[in-house]
């Protein structure tokens, strides 16, 4: 379980991250600049997704 908590502490900076993405999206998109909004959403879309990958075995280790 020690190894684990070096990917729960890497999760925990990249969800940090994840929300200043939202927040930098949602002052672009008040600000009518759709179009840059595209990419930084990919983003973190893509850092979502690395997450959940990530915490994929912690589910399964706990669920035994």
């Amino acid at each position: 379980m020690e190894k684990y908590i070096e990917v729960m502490k890497q999760c925990l900076e990249i969800s940090e991250t994840i929300l200043e993405g939202l927040h930098h999206i949602q002052k672009l998109l008040s600000e009518g600049k759709f179009e840059q909004t595209i990419y930084l959403y990919e983003d973190v879309l893509l850092a979502y997704s690395t997450i959940e990958n990530s915490v994929e075995p912690l589910k399964e280790k706990a669920n035994q």
